[in-house]
């Protein structure tokens, strides 16, 4: 399967998902806040300062990977000989690093919502941003999977590989991930 493909189908069942989703939670979250923050046995306030967190930290990630990252990861497809290699090692460790940062607020989230397990007197509307913010963890966890561990190694492996055709082609030998030359020169007089 292409590196595109797979880039394609993040961005329009992931990404495309928390661009709807969380706006909506940010709006129910208030809600369940003003009415039942003051008798809840979980930190509401905490919580909805958590989702404006991640909600936002999303925002720029998405950004980044669908304007930066994807785009070249989509560039290794086409490039059969390319001329240059592309550095893509960098990005996806920031990417990795941000991953990780959402994974702790999602981690912190669940354990101050009692593992989105709203009491038993909670209202429709707790009810349904609990069921939402299990649900957003759970696409999450799917999500951040196929980043991870498919497609960024899929693009490592992908650049490294034309990092030595390039070597080969040239007489040079490239570090892996597009980090530069190394400038050790093929010897021709053996």
């Amino acid at each position: 399967e292409p590196l595109a493909v797979l880039a394609d189908h993040i961005v329009t069942t992931y990404h495309n998902a928390l661009r709807r989703e969380l706006p909506r939670l940010r709006q129910v979250a208030p809600r369940a806040r003003t009415v039942h923050g003051h008798r809840s046995p979980h930190d509401l306030t905490r919580s909805e300062a958590i989702l404006g967190e991640l909600a936002a930290d999303l925002d720029a990630h998405m950004k980044k990977e669908e304007l930066v990252l994807f785009p070249i990861i989509r560039q290794l497809d086409r490039r059969a000989h390319p001329e240059s290699g592309v550095p893509i090692a960098a990005p996806i460790r920031a990417m990795e690093q941000e991953h990780d940062s959402a994974g702790e607020l999602l981690f912190e989230l669940r354990r101050i919502t009692d593992r989105y397990v709203a009491p038993d007197w909670a209202c429709v509307t707790w009810r349904a941003l609990y069921a939402g913010l299990a649900e957003l963890e759970s696409d999450m966890h799917v999500h951040v999977h196929l980043e991870n561990n498919v497609l960024f190694p899929r693009a490592l492996g992908r650049a490294d590989q034309q990092h030595r055709d390039i070597a080969d082609q040239s007489g040079h030998r490239q570090r892996p991930g597009g980090q530069g030359d190394v400038h050790e020169h093929a010897r021709d007089d053996q």
